[in-house]
């Protein structure tokens, strides 16, 4: 309260009358904007829970549309240290030989002679050139000629050209320490390999002077490896990687190869199988009534004393529908129209949630398993597409989710200033009440006393009467 007067002149009790006065005319406005605050916070709530949900969803769909398993297929191949097989989609059905030729490997070359710690080659300028032609200049001036200065300028400009160095400390034949540079190149394949060569000298030290810069040209260095790509064959015929792994050579299979698989020649084969497709339509399921489960806690009709507080939103009404059109149309695969409800997936009339009808699926999977994997993958059409289509404009960062959110948190700021002015509105209104109470307080003061001496005057007068 702004002002306090007790009343004296006119015994009135003005502090509760002013504080009366204030709250009948403060809070009903008060609650209204309040409330809408509330309002708008349990909304912004809802539509983040809505956001999450339908992310979620589509998340555990994605992770149910890239399961391998939903091909229909198996890889079949001895266990051989060295050689995996990871299955990564659809393949031909049948029998393949493959033969493991050669592993990739990278380029390393290390120095000749080793070099007493510290040892400062000289000044000069060392290019560095890789197999496609990119190179870089190291340029290393007086008091730079040291093993790891030149090792850091080298790997400094290593972006360019993808070849390292390092400088290793080792024993030499009278047990003293010596230190040796050696080059690598970053990956390995045939294409990787670089070579090394001084382009200028300053220190006036000739070719193979071992404590000139020419110690470190790719000639006069040690090959310890030599950039090569991997070789297998499949069926008879060669197929290269500059890694170790071939996404090519069979479709639908990895095989990486480690060197203990060089010379092995082994058999796989590719069969049909029974993909597990009741764990993945019962996870789908679950994902789906998960989802509409928060999607209706926020949107079903409430009371009538308290409203959900997404129940009359149109946005949601229309994320709502446009999901129903997806799970109620046929998708095609391969010429065929399949739909869910084909494969066992129907909706409950009573509840609205998904069940699993393992007779139906059943029946499906017997003719029409290898639909599954495309039904649910393939690009554009697919089920997981289509959701992300419908999804995407809703969730995207800058979608109509986080509009709506905006809109919901700028009505909350115009509500807090609405709340701010109106208290400054009271407490005017406060201090004119007190101003006016005072004034009337004074007044009757006034007046009391003035009775109070005629009364006096008028006693007075009739004793000496």
């Amino acid at each position: 309260m702004a002002l306090s007067i007790s009343g004296i002149g006119s015994g009135l009790d003005i502090n509760s009358i002013v504080s009366a006065l204030v709250n009948a005319e403060k809070q009903p406005l008060m609650n209204r904007i309040n409330q809408n605050i509330e309002r708008q916070n349990v909304q912004i709530s809802a539509m983040g829970a809505v956001k999450s949900a339908l992310a979620d969803f589509e998340s555990a769909l994605k992770s149910i549309s890239e399961s391998v398993e939903l091909v229909g297929q198996k890889v079949n191949a001895p266990e051989t240290e060295g050689l995996v097989f990871d299955q990564t989609g659809r393949s031909s059905a049948g029998s393949y030989s493959v033969e493991v030729v050669s592993v990739a490997d990278r380029q390393k070359n290390i120095m000749t002679t080793g070099v007493a710690p510290g040892t400062d080659l000289g000044q000069g300028t060392l290019r560095v050139t890789n197999g496609s032609g990119d190179s870089v200049d190291v340029l290393i001036g007086s008091g730079q000629g040291s093993l790891d200065s030149v090792a850091k300028m080298i790997n400094d400009q290593s972006g360019t050209t993808g070849v390292t160095a390092r400088v290793m400390t080792v024993k030499d034949a009278n047990g003293n320490d010596v230190e040796k540079l050696v080059f690598e190149s970053a990956d390995t394949g045939a294409d990787q390999s670089f070579t090394v060569e001084v382009v200028s000298v300053n220190n006036g030290k000739g070719a193979g002077n071992t404590t000139g810069l020419e110690v470190l040209e790719t000639v006069n260095m040690k090959t310890l490896s030599t950039a090569s790509d991997a070789e297998i064959k499949v069926d008879g015929e060669r197929f290269l990687s500059s890694s170790n792994e071939f996404n090519n050579a069979v479709e639908g299979v990895s095989i990486n190869v480690e060197a203990p698989s060089v010379g092995s020649l082994i058999t796989m084969q590719i069969a049909t199988s029974s993909p597990p497709i009741k764990d993945k339509l019962t996870a789908f399921v679950e994902a789906y009534n998960t989802m509409m489960g928060v999607i209706d806690s926020k949107s079903k009709p409430g009371s009538e004393a308290r409203q959900n507080p997404l129940e009359n939103n149109a946005m949601i009404r229309q994320i709502k529908n446009q999901i129903r059109n997806v799970i109620t149309s046929g998708i095609d695969v391969g010429g065929k129209t399949v739909s869910l409800a084909e494969m066992g997936v129907m909706t409950n009339a009573s509840s609205g949630k998904l069940e699993l009808n393992s007779a139906r699926m059943n029946e499906f999977m017997e003719v029409n398993s290898s639909l599954v994997k495309d039904f649910f993958a393939q690009e554009s059409t697919g089920l997981t597409q289509r959701f992300e289509s419908v999804f995407t404009p809703y969730i995207q960062t800058g979608g109509f989710i986080d509009s709506s959110r905006n809109t919901a948190e700028a009505t909350i700021s115009r509500l807090n200033r609405d709340l701010s002015n109106h208290e400054d509105r009271m407490a005017r209104f406060e201090n004119n009440l007190f101003t006016k109470y005072s004034k009337m307080d004074a007044l009757m003061a006034q007046l009391s006393s003035q009775n109070n001496a005629i009364t006096a005057m008028l006693s007075s007068m009739s004793t000496y009467g």
